[in-house]
């Protein structure tokens, strides 16, 4: 738990119970800080295991961090796209009100 970041330790532990207790399945996201200070995003999943006679816990997580800066850029790309849109839009909207005032001949 120390390399979890303070923010998710709770998430961490009630997702990691959930999932040892069979309660949940689906594995979950949070966030770590390496020794160097950066924070990556990681999908974890946990499963209880024998491990010489004892109980004992087998957790394994993934980077997700490239994911989510992808799906950070994705929706700025998507505000940036309907921004543009609109203003268009409203563009065209004067152009189209523009010809049919030439057009009634005013």
């Amino acid at each position: 738990m120390s390399i979890v970041h303070e923010d998710y330790r709770e998430h961490v532990r009630k997702s990691a119970v959930a999932m040892l207790k069979g309660v949940s399945l689906t594995p979950y996201e949070f966030c770590v800080i390496d020794k160097n200070g950066s924070t990556h995003w990681v999908m974890e999943t946990v499963t209880s295991v024998v491990y010489r006679g004892r109980r004992a816990v087998l957790a394994y997580f993934t980077d997700i961090t490239t994911l989510h800066q992808m799906k950070d850029n994705l929706s700025t790309l998507g505000l940036m796209v309907g921004t543009i849109s609109h203003s268009l839009r409203g563009c065209l909207s004067g152009m189209d009100a523009s010809l049919y005032l030439i057009e009634t001949g005013f």
